[in-house]
């Protein structure tokens, strides 16, 4: 491309980067930016001389992250505090170094121990990675304290990014890039593992083509999603740019730094978290307008460079059959993968000529393409109240994006041209998706392990079976889905521990499967995979599937289809004898959670931030609301959105997903995580894990984004043997009713029967705790075991098809409830305040009685834990 040979001045991003000392309030009054000078030459050995650009960058990166009002007063650092935008927790006193010559030392020493004078661009990567580790307090200092609502590392990241996009002339554009579409590739799966691959696949890709600009740029240009702390990242630091330079981290003394430690770090970064599909399907990014373009298509071919990197590692595969049968179709399933996955992106530069201070061209244009909307009044009041000293585009920061959202919309509207190849003749089709043709291999040499015996997939699917194992292979990690058998067995197994039947049993199904199965070859039936806590409880079990706990895994044309051999049936029937004697009745059933955050968009847009007046120091809203009446209204507004806002809910999203999700699913709870992409995860369960499960998720995700922040989820209880893509259907339509007809901050419950008939209840979160309070009703048998039925077949009497109670109805349902709930109780243990609760909620649920006697039916299921009997 015509600008390859572009480079990047790291010397200019640092610069920028160290442009405000890193604890700037403690300094205020006492020349910050002389010690900010000082700093830079003990880093770089070199005085710190200036630059046009960096002036200009500070103003743009200050104005796009805070409202600064005329007569705002000054705050102290005695005075100062942070506020967290999304739980609005305040930190106070705010932190800064006790002695300020241990700072100047620890930049004394880096710039010697990395040689920044010579390698300022080492050094750059980092101080951006590395600075919140050294100094953990330098995310909560924050860059005004007036305003102090984002912090002073962000405010120097967002500078380091400016300033490069205005070298040699240039000015800053947004670069908006997604693929899609996401739902329905995820959907289109058989086995748990097609659903790792398919959301893992997207996360990847993105992931890759973010790498361009990382590579082109710098980390510093990515806005949203937040890179610092993300484990792809962190190997890219590692394997492009620590790696060579190992001695001298080793060398730093730590003592004096803290929190870093190079080794520690180093040794997590091959962790199972690089498994987590953790990217979301699109990047903003602030780039230099000159070469927006090229870069967003560099993006795109990285994508498709990507999927061929990993063709290239079926090679790493232990099957030399499937290794050549790939070889021979590299191109048709890379050519299904692109025609599925579309990219699209856009480009917006801030301002058009070289006018940085024209922020009324954006408040024009923004007026003629959407018009006077809630978010151009805002800003526009924003910008008419600020000193004229502090007025420029990055006032304008919320209105760019919307624009570059919308304008994006637009373009995804637009369908791109495509041939269509008529079929001469009949085709077949790919068994799984039915989108593609099947590939044109020997399907016979695929063994069991990616396809079933007679599945013929098409290039995309297969390349879902093969994804695992080429990532597993690339990280060195072991990819493990339980199957569902397991995920429905595996507190019974806990259960069967604990009364010291594991054992025996363990023995008795190893033996039976070691004397029959053992001329099958590639087939790991004595040791599959178990869920991680169950291994961790170091369980008898673990290693026996939960079919294997089943009579009716033991049937001759079962074994004849899954694993072509003929056992006796005399063996079959000692088994199942076994079985029998033992009393060994597992429960069939398990449960899928998805979770999805709330108004994710409206988070995105700043529509959930809080109010202008939250956001601001005490000091100055008071001070500014003595001065100025108008100001009270203005103040009462959401505030606008920020780089700093949207990095910083990246960041949480991030947390929620690496840190947080999997220790809830796996660690607190039996279950299997599928994925957790930010705000939306899909996990396996116990039947009576899921509910605990998805509530204590909307908690963790409050603690992190606030009140205002919440989940939505919907959990299917589903048969082992149902299959795996209806029952994906059901709970993503269990999701969408969670959000749609139980108003967000929900969740709504399905079950599928044997025969398949689907019942389905909800509740708001705070309602939870009735609902567990009918499941312990049930298991301690204060509520007879038929009450649910019973209620139900007096439902369809009184209601036939009818959902919506009349009130002339309601009254005699209230009757048959207390009936009903009393008639095997004695008078002297009847729950009075149950009974109430029963029936004001059967009353709230008036216009929807159905889902009130299905939440009893549901809730006695539970009690049973899954079980069918």
């Amino acid at each position: 491309m015509a600008q390859d040979n572009y480079s990047v001045d790291y010397v200019l991003k640092l610069k920028a980067l160290m442009h405000d000392p890193i604890y700037k309030i403690s300094t205020l009054g006492i020349g910050h930016e002389n010690i900010a000078k000082e700093l830079y030459k003990l880093l770089m050995n070199e005085e710190y001389s200036e630059d046009g650009n960096l002036k200009k960058a500070d103003h743009i990166s200050s104005a796009i992250s805070r409202i600064v009002v005329k007569d705002a007063p000054w705050v102290d650092f005695e005075e100062s505090y942070f506020i967290d935008p999304f739980t609005l927790k305040k930190t106070e006193p705010i932190k800064a170094p006790e002695k300020e010559e241990d700072v100047k030392a620890i930049f004394k020493e880096l710039g010697n121990r990395l040689q920044c004078k010579n390698n300022p661009k080492l050094c750059f990567l980092f101080l951006w990675r590395f600075l919140p580790d050294i100094f953990p307090w330098i995310e909560k200092h924050p860059a005004d304290s007036r305003t102090p609502n984002h912090s002073i590392y962000d405010h120097l990241v967002q500078s380091s990014c400016i300033a490069t996009c205005l070298d040699k002339g240039d000015k800053p554009a947004f670069l908006l890039f997604t693929i899609s579409p996401v739902q329905s590739f995820i959907a289109i799966a058989r086995k748990t593992s097609d659903l790792w691959a398919g959301s893992y696949l997207i996360s990847y890709l993105i992931y890759k083509a973010i790498e361009v600009v990382m590579d082109k740029l710098g980390p510093d240009h990515i806005i949203f999603p937040n890179l610092r702390g993300q484990p792809l990242v962190d190997l890219w630091l590692y394997e492009k740019h620590f790696k060579d330079y190992e001695n001298h981290f080793k060398d730093l003394n730590i003592n004096k730094i803290g929190a870093f430690d190079f080794e520690k770090w180093k040794d997590s970064l091959k962790t199972d978290k690089l498994l987590i599909a953790n990217f979301p399907n699109r990047f903003l990014a602030i780039v230099p307008d000159g070469r927006a373009k090229d870069i967003a298509k560099e993006c795109q071919e990285a994508i498709g460079k990507a999927i061929d990197e990993l063709l290239e590692k079926v090679e790493s595969l232990n099957d030399n059959k499937v290794k050549e049968e790939v070889k021979k179709v590299k191109d048709v399933i890379k050519e299904h993968i692109t025609k599925y996955l579309k990219i699209y992106w856009v480009v917006l530069p801030f301002y058009e000529g070289n006018d940085h201070k024209d922020v009324n061209s954006i408040f024009e244009d923004y007026k003629n393409l959407v018009g006077e909307n809630d978010l151009y009044n805002l800003v526009k009041t924003v910008v008419e109240n600020l000193p004229d000293g502090y007025k420029n585009v990055g006032n304008a920061y919320s209105l760019l994006v919307d624009l570059t959202e919308r304008f994006l919309a637009s373009r995804k509207a637009i369908r791109d041209f495509e041939v269509i190849k008529i079929e001469k003749e009949k085709i077949e089709r790919c068994h799984l998706c039915g989108e593609y043709e099947v590939l044109d291999i020997k399907w016979e040499n695929i063994g069991r392990k990616y396809v079933g015996e007679s599945e013929r997939l098409c290039g995309m699917c297969f390349f879902k079976r093969l994804l695992p194992e080429l990532i597993g292979n690339e990280f060195g990690l072991e990819l493990k889905f339980p199957s569902t058998s397991e995920m429905a067995t595996v507190k019974y197994k806990v259960k069967l521990a604990e009364e010291k039947l594991a054992e025996d049993l363990k023995n008795e199904i190893k033996n039976f499967l070691t004397k029959n199965l053992r001329e099958l070859n590639g087939h790991k039936l004595i040791k599959p995979t178990g869920v991680p806590r169950l291994e961790l409880k170091k369980n008898p079990l673990y290693d026996i599937d939960g079919q294997w706990l089943m009579e009716s895994s033991y049937r001759k044309e079962y074994f004849k289809k899954e694993y072509g051999i003929d056992i006796p049936e005399e063996e079959l029937e000692e088994i199942r004898e076994y079985l029998k004697k033992k009393d060994i009745k597992p429960p069939t059933y398990y449960a899928i959670l998805s979770v999805d955050g709330d108004n994710m968009g409206k988070w995105l847009k700043g529509e959930k931030l809080p109010a202008v007046e939250e956001l601001l120091h005490e000091k100055v809203r008071d001070e500014l609301f003595k001065r100025y009446e108008t100001f009270k209204a203005f103040f009462k507004e959401n505030h606008p959105m920020s780089p700093s806002f949207h990095n910083l809910f990246s960041r949480r999203l991030s947390e929620f997903a690496l840190e947080k999700v999997r220790k809830i699913v796996e660690g607190k709870y039996y279950g299997k995580l599928i994925y957790a992409g930010g705000d939306d995860v899909l996990a396996f369960l116990p039947v009576e894990d899921a509910l605990d499960c998805a509530y204590d998720l909307n908690e963790t995700f409050k603690d992190l984004l606030g009140e205002k922040a919440s989940v939505s989820a919907g959990i299917v209880f589903v048969h082992h043997k149902y299959p795996l893509s209806l029952a994906l259907k059901e709970v993503r339509d269990a999701q969408k009713r969670a959000k749609r007809d139980y108003g967000r901050s929900a969740v709504c419950i399905k079950h599928i029967s044997g025969s398949g008939q689907v019942r389905t209840t909800g509740f708001k979160w705070e309602d939870k705790g009735f609902f567990d309070e009918i499941v312990k009703k049930y298991s301690e048998e204060e509520l007879s075991s038929k009450f649910a039925y019973d209620l139900m077949d007096v439902v369809r009497m009184l209601q036939g098809r009818e959902n919506e109670v009349k009130d002339e109805v309601l009254s005699i349902l209230e009757r048959e409830v207390k009936r009903l709930y009393r008639r095997k109780i004695s008078k002297d243990n009847v729950d009075k305040d149950f009974e109430e609760k029963l029936l004001n909620t059967m009353k709230r649920y008036k216009d929807n009685i159905l889902a009130f006697a299905d939440m009893l039916i549901i809730a006695r299921f539970v009690a049973k834990k899954g079980a069918e009997r």
